[in-house]
């Protein structure tokens, strides 16, 4: 199902319980509930107004884009099968790159994939390296999650 670019302000997944693609890109929504999605394995929120989300009730997402969202808070729990996600020029913390880390590397652990996507334009902090690594290590193609650069300065002495 395609949505795209219709100023939708609201979304009701009841009764679509088998609906298996999901694309609300361009859209006006501030919330989304994907609770009944039960056999969603695709799902783009593109270039909305959610502050944030929650993968809740959606077990089988396997794919997940929510770049420019004014997201601040994110809840990746339940979605044991995501594999592929995008996110960008939402307003998380390194911490929070952290934790999707964390949540990608124990999904990966559990289901023996060998690669997977995931793309951010934000930085992890140090604690979110082995995770980093591990993915890597498992054929993960990972765009971002960084770390931040650090300046250094050089004090010198006038002659």
């Amino acid at each position: 199902l395609i949505l795209d670019f219709n100023l939708l302000t609201s979304f009701d997944a009841i009764g679509l319980s088998t609906l298996t693609t999901l694309t609300l890109s361009n859209n006006q929504l501030q919330t989304f509930d994907g609770s009944g999605l039960l056999n969603l394995g695709f799902l783009i929120l593109n270039q909305n107004l959610l502050t944030s989300f929650s993968g809740s009730g959606m077990s089988n997402l396997a794919r997940l884009e929510l770049v420019y969202n004014p997201i601040t808070s994110i809840n990746l729990d339940g979605l044991n099968l995501l594999q592929n996600l995008s996110i960008g020029n939402l307003m998380l913390t390194s911490q929070d790159i952290d934790y999707i880390l964390s949540f990608l590397a124990t999904n990966e652990l559990k289901n023996d994939w060998n690669g997977g996507i995931f793309v951010t334009d934000m930085n992890r902090t140090s604690k979110g390296t082995n995770d980093f690594n591990y993915l890597v290590q498992n054929g993960w193609s990972i765009g971002g999650a960084g770390l931040p650069e650090r300046f250094v300065g050089i004090a010198r002495r006038n002659p």
